[in-house]
């Protein structure tokens, strides 16, 4: 073989190893479904909050040291590996930021809060952010879903959306909220 052929052999198997790193890297990930779940079971969320409604404190889920909470969902359709957020902002809280790293990043969490911090400083609106690292799972044949836990301390307008560490939305991911009330008694 000459060394002009070699020479084209060899371009053309690199250049189709970087489409091969390129297709990979352009690999969607996407939020099929998003919201607040005020009851769940295991893996199941058994009544949702529709966005923009108000539910009454009493409806969420107590814990069995009395604290209220709420879990934000989000179901993934992934054909990488990569780290997103689960943003939560609690508006009528004071101003505060909390990092709650899912399991699913592990080790790995240390590291990454330092870039979580300058995440919440770009993202961050009024009042109390929770934000939550983690890996989906990837998985060509089913949704995963994700949930994150909020306490609810008192009534408050409620938002949550899926980022990534950039804090870029995750295709179709856009920011949900709902208010927490408190009926007359």
């Amino acid at each position: 073989m000459n060394a002009r052929l070699q020479s084209v052999i060899g371009a053309a198997v690199l250049a189709a190893g970087l489409a091969g790193l390129a297709a990979s890297a352009d690999a969607q990930t996407s939020v099929t479904s998003q919201g607040f779940c005020l009851r769940r079971d295991e893996m199941l969320c058994e009544e949702v909050a529709l966005p923009g409604t108000m539910v009454a404190i009493d409806r969420l889920t107590q814990l069995a040291d009395g604290t209220r909470v709420v879990y934000f969902y989000s179901d993934h359709e992934v054909e990488s590996d990569p780290i997103l957020v689960q943003v939560l902002e609690s508006e009528d809280l004071e101003e505060g930021l909390q990092i709650v790293p899912d399991e699913s990043v592990g080790a790995q969490a240390a590291k990454l809060e330092p870039g979580l911090k300058k995440l919440a400083e770009k993202i961050s609106g009024s009042g109390m952010v929770q934000i939550t690292p983690y890996r989906p799972g990837k998985s060509k044949s089913k949704t995963h879903r994700t949930f994150t836990m909020l306490r609810v301390t008192g009534p408050g307008y409620f938002s949550g959306r899926v980022v990534d560490l950039d804090g870029k939305p995750v295709p179709i991911s856009e920011r949900t909220s709902f208010s927490v009330i408190r009926r007359p008694g």
